[in-house]
């Protein structure tokens, strides 16, 4: 592992979070905190990653061996689905991890998974944290535009000094927000975030299945308007009153009405 200050990272996993955070950093340009390797199990992810990064990737070590793609770091971001996230670490912090594991830190990004699912990276010496991104990730591109002031659920140890360090130092970069979250309350966390994310969507397109059943014929056809952007101006004003009144008051009228 390289042994200067500056952070040089390593991505495990070529899914949509791993290129928003790679391309988000890598565009920065910053000299003290860069992408230097990513790896996929999957040659097919690996080309699509190096075809997003473009120009930026030029500098970047794409393998299919997380082994070698974190031993070229000093800060290893594991990016995999969250039951692939202690079998990447088990993996990378073997008895052949033959690096100094104290100038290491290990970050995975999972909203429900505790930090222990990182314990081989502790054991081994290394600091580890979660700082799980409150935000959707629909496409890499569209991500990127819209991720600064993002707020990141960050979850560590209070005594580890140099992890709260690194955490400001990416949040920085990604021009983010953090709070933090308690080890034990990550599940509770994470079932406020999918009902405000992924329920709330899935609210919507169920809310749109009534206009499709009675009102596309007609509006489609006479004003040219898709069936969606009928709700539109009730799920924007209620999102500004959900942002701007609590809850309860937000809401305009009873549901038994």
């Amino acid at each position: 592992m390289l042994k200067n200050t500056n952070l040089k990272i390593s991505i495990i996993g070529c899914g949509r979070l791993g290129l928003t955070l790679a391309l988000a950093i890598s565009r920065e340009r910053n000299p003290e905190i860069s992408v230097v390797s990513i790896s996929s199990r999957s040659d097919k992810s690996l080309n699509n990653a190096r075809e997003i990064l473009g120009e930026y990737g030029g500098n970047i070590l794409f393998i299919k061996d997380n082994f070698l793609a974190a031993s070229k770091s000093n800060c290893i971001f594991i990016c995999t689905p969250d039951d692939k996230i202690k079998e990447v670490c088990d993996e990378i912090f073997t008895p052949a991890f033959k690096f100094n594991p104290s100038e290491v830190s290990v970050f995975h990004f999972s909203g429900l998974k505790k930090i222990d699912v990182l314990n081989s990276a502790k054991a081994a010496g290394a600091s580890v944290a979660c700082m799980h991104p409150i935000k959707s990730f629909a496409s890499v591109y569209e991500s990127v535009k819209t991720l600064g002031d993002t707020l990141y659920g960050v979850t560590y140890d209070k005594n580890d000094i140099k992890i709260q360090n690194i955490i400001k130092s990416l949040a920085g970069l990604l021009k983010g927000r953090t709070i933090f979250v308690e080890n034990d309350k990550k599940t509770l966390y994470h079932i406020s975030a999918c009902i405000a994310s992924n329920y709330l969507v899935s609210l919507l397109d169920i809310a749109i299945g009534p206009v499709n059943a009675f009102f596309v014929p007609s509006f489609f056809i006479l004003f040219n308007v898709p069936c969606d952007k009928l709700i539109s101006p009730l799920k924007n004003i209620s999102g500004f009153n959900c942002n701007n009144s609590p809850v309860p008051i937000a809401i305009s009228r009873r549901l038994t009405r």
